[in-house]
C-alpha cells in the first residue's frame, strides 16, 4: 500500500514538474528572428477610421499584426488583429486628413517585423459631421439641441454658458447619444439673456469646433399640486378600485407599492379619465412615474396613451375642444419579453417617465388622459405620480 502510494507521489510530482517547464517554456523566447511584413495592403476608408486588409507572411509562429498611428490628441495609439483574420480596422481619428499607419507583424516569441507604412485617409468623423447638424433654439428652462447621428456614434454633448464675472466658458450640463435624430433639452437657466457654447465629444477624446449662440430660455415653473382636482366627465372611467382614488396621483408619493396612487377598474378602452390643473397655463412638460417592481412594464402600468388638454371642455365628454398635447409611450430598454427586466429596466422605470408637450398650443387648464394600451393588454390603469411643468397664465 505504502508503494502505491509512493509512486503515484513521484508520478504527481513529475506531472506537476513538467507543466511548469511547459509554462515557462511558453513565456520564453523561442528565436531572435523577426517575422515577416504584411503584403498585398489594401485600404477602405471609413466615417473616422479605416479597413487595412493584407498577407499574412508565411512565418509559422506570427501571433498578431498591429497597427500604430497618432491620434489627434498627439498620443500614439495602436489596434492590433489576431493570425486568425487578415485585416484590421482602425478607429477614433478625429479629422478627415491623412494619417500615417505603421504595419507590425509580432510572432509567438514577441520579434516584430519591420514596420510596413501605409497612409488612411478617413472619412468625415462622426465627432464632426453631428456637430454640422447640431443647432440650438429657446426652449422653456434653457436651450434645446437638436442633431443628425446618421450611423448612431456614441457622443458626448457639452453645454457651456459665459461666467459673467471671468468672462470665460464652464461646464453647466453634458449628456451622451447615439440617437439617429437626436434631441435634448438642458433645463435649469433662468430666462434671461445668456451665452451659450456648445460641443461635441466622441469616445476617444476628438472634440469637435464649438457653436456659440445667445439664447434666452423661456420661463417655467412646476405647477403647484395643492391647485389639482379630479374632473368625472361623462365617458371617463366610472370608478377607482382598492381605494387608489384619482387625488393620489398628486400626493408627491413616488415609489410607493402601498395605496398611495390611483388605479382605474377594468373597463374598455379608450381608458379615459380629466383632472383640472386649477390655473391656466401654457405647459411645457410632464412626468409620469408608473407602478414599480413588481408591476414594472406589466398589469396596468400605461404602454400607449395621449395627453390632451384643454380650457373648455365639452360637458357630454366628447373629445371637442381637446387638444393633443403628447403621444406617449413607455419603451422597456432591454426589450425584453413580458414579466422579464434587468436592472436598466427598472431604473428607469423607477426614475420616471417625462415627455415634453407640443410647442406652441394655447394655454390648457384641464388635462385628459386617453389610454390606448397597458402592458398587459387589460383596459385599465394604475399610476403613481404625476408632475407638470409650464408658465401660468394670470
Amino acid at each position: 500500500m505504502k508503494s502505491i502510494f509512493y509512486f503515484a507521489s513521484i508520478l504527481l510530482l513529475i506531472l506537476t514538474l513538467t507543466s511548469c517547464e511547459e509554462d515557462q517554456r511558453g513565456l520564453l523566447p523561442v528565436d531572435s528572428t523577426p517575422p515577416g511584413m504584411v503584403s498585398n495592403i489594401t485600404v477602405e476608408n471609413l466615417p473616422g477610421g479605416a479597413i487595412l486588409t493584407y498577407n499574412l507572411p508565411n512565418d509559422k509562429d506570427v501571433l498578431y499584426v498591429k497597427a500604430l498611428f497618432e491620434g489627434s490628441d498627439g498620443n500614439i495609439r495602436e489596434s492590433m488583429a489576431s493570425y486568425y483574420t487578415n485585416r484590421i480596422e482602425i478607429e477614433g481619428l478625429g479629422e478627415a486628413t491623412d494619417y500615417n499607419v505603421k504595419l507590425v507583424t509580432v510572432d509567438e516569441s514577441k520579434n516584430e517585423s519591420e514596420p510596413v507604412n501605409v497612409v488612411v485617409n478617413p472619412l468625415t468623423p462622426p465627432v464632426v459631421s453631428v456637430f454640422n447638424t447640431l443647432e440650438a433654439a429657446n426652449d422653456f428652462g434653457g436651450p434645446k439641441l437638436t442633431w443628425t447621428n446618421e450611423l448612431n456614434a456614441d457622443l458626448a454633448f457639452y453645454v457651456l454658458v459665459r461666467d459673467t464675472l471671468s468672462n470665460e466658458y464652464i461646464q453647466a450640463d453634458i449628456f451622451s447619444s447615439s440617437m439617429r435624430e437626436g434631441n435634448y433639452i438642458s433645463r435649469g437657466f433662468n430666462a434671461e439673456e445668456t451665452d451659450f457654447a456648445f460641443l461635441v465629444v466622441d469616445r476617444w477624446g476628438n472634440r469637435s469646433d464649438t457653436l456659440i449662440q445667445t439664447l434666452t430660455p423661456w420661463f417655467e415653473e412646476e405647477l403647484p399640486k395643492s391647485n389639482f382636482r379630479e374632473v368625472k366627465l361623462p365617458l371617463d372611467v366610472t370608478d377607482y378600485g382598492y381605494g387608489w382614488d384619482m387625488p393620489r396621483m398628486w400626493d408627491n408619493v413616488h415609489l410607493s407599492t402601498g395605496g398611495t396612487g390611483y388605479h382605474t377598474k377594468t373597463e374598455t378602452y379608450p381608458v379615459m379619465f380629466t383632472m383640472d390643473l386649477g390655473v391656466n397655463a401654457r405647459l411645457s412638460r410632464y412626468k409620469f412615474w408608473p407602478r414599480v417592481a413588481p408591476f414594472s412594464y406589466a398589469a396596468g402600468n400605461p404602454r400607449k396613451w395621449q395627453i390632451y388638454g384643454s380650457s373648455n371642455y365639452a360637458a357630454d365628454g366628447s373629445m371637442d375642444g381637446w387638444i393633443l398635447l403628447a403621444d406617449c409611450e413607455q419603451i422597456k430598454p432591454s426589450g425584453l419579453p413580458m414579466g422579464q427586466t434587468n436592472d436598466e429596466d427598472e431604473e428607469t422605470n423607477i426614475a420616471g417617465l417625462e415627455f415634453d408637450f407640443v410647442r406652441g398650443v394655447e394655454p390648457v387648464r384641464y388635462i385628459r388622459f386617453y389610454i390606448t394600451e397597458s402592458w398587459s393588454g387589460a383596459p385599465f390603469f394604475h399610476g403613481m405620480e404625476v408632475t407638470f411643468w409650464g408658465e401660468i397664465e394670470e
